[in-house]
């Protein structure tokens, strides 16, 4: 199966990334991960992605979800 795609993975954990990188290789062209959201802006302006993988919680102790809405929103 030929390697299709690029794919922005957002994750605050780095096992995660580690992990999701590793997994997705296999199926799409291009894989970039970030565990800061703030870089989602300027690697969207410079690369084209098919796929964003976003984590929902990146603060600590916060699990409502908010603050991956807010960067879905962005």
């Amino acid at each position: 199966m030929a390697k299709r795609g690029n794919i922005l993975v957002v994750d605050d954990n780095k096992g995660i990334l580690t992990a999701v990188q590793m997994l997705l290789n296999a199926n799409f062209e291009k894989v970039i991960t970030l565990s800061n959201p703030n870089q989602i802006r300027k690697v969207l302006q410079t690369e084209e992605m098919d796929v964003v993988l976003l984590d929902m919680n990146f603060s600590a102790g916060i699990n409502t979800g908010n603050e991956g809405l807010f960067w879905l929103s962005e």
